[in-house]
């Protein structure tokens, strides 16, 4: 009968649309699963980097956290000692200037007796030296020196000395083959006539103008580190201009 022959035919063409569809469908299914899978995989390798991220913030923030630690550590002690050291400097500086002050009151008190000394006796030395008194000798006539080779007691200069030093001038002289002299600073010349003794000394030896600034820079040292006085010293030209030249 032709009405049924029609029916499974249409029968037949529902069914085969339905496999194809299921087909489609488990095809669909499986590319899902596909897709899904590698989207699973990007999630779990975007997870362990941003918790790799995380890890290294923490760690940058902690080290940045003990950097300022350490720093806030290193500047307190950089004020502490810069204010130990000024502290430190202004004591020293103070107790420079007060033993600078006891010295040169000593020196003064010093000079003040030798001057007294002087007034009360004039002395003349037996081989030139010979003291003056009155400052106007003193203007017209300049420190005096022995000739070379001479030598004086010790205590007969005193009276009239504050410094002496007997210098071996081993031939340093225009008019000598050696021989010693000596150099001497009265109690009422300070260190700033010491320039125009030693330039006299100099001249009345014959010796080279190139000793001059060496001799001044000797004397300054003697006055700075004698610890009595009237003070006494042998040395050697050559010795003074090798350490104070």
């Amino acid at each position: 009968m032709p009405w049924i022959s029609r029916s499974s035919n249409a029968e037949a063409t529902e069914l085969q649309a339905l496999e194809n569809a299921m087909q489609k469908q488990q095809e669909l299914i499986a590319q899902m699963n596909l897709v899904s899978g590698e989207l699973q995989g990007q999630v779990t390798q975007l997870t362990k980097e941003l918790e790799l991220s995380k890890a290294s913030k923490e760690q940058v923030q902690a080290a940045a956290s003990r950097l300022e630690s350490e720093k806030a550590v290193l500047l307190n002690e950089m004020q502490q000692i810069r204010s130990k050291a000024a502290t430190d400097q202004e004591a020293l500086g103070e107790k420079m200037r007060q033993q600078e002050k006891e010295a040169q009151k000593k020196l003064e008190e010093f000079k003040q007796d030798l001057m007294q000394l002087s007034s009360c006796k004039d002395f003349d030395g037996q081989e030139g030296f010979k003291s003056r008194q009155q400052s106007g000798d003193l203007d017209r006539q300049g420190p005096q020196f022995p000739a070379p080779g001479e030598t004086e007691l010790v205590s007969a200069m005193v009276p009239s000395v504050l410094i002496a030093v007997e210098i071996d001038l081993g031939g340093s002289g225009d008019d000598t083959n050696g021989g010693a002299a000596t150099l001497t600073i009265a109690p009422w010349q300070t260190s700033s006539d010491y320039k125009l003794v030693v330039q006299d000394f100099i001249h009345n030896y014959r010796l080279k103008p190139i000793f001059e600034e060496a001799v001044v820079r000797f004397l300054q040292e003697l006055e700075r580190t004698a610890t009595t006085l009237p003070l006494f010293r042998k040395a050697s030209l050559a010795e003074i201009y090798q350490e104070y030249g």
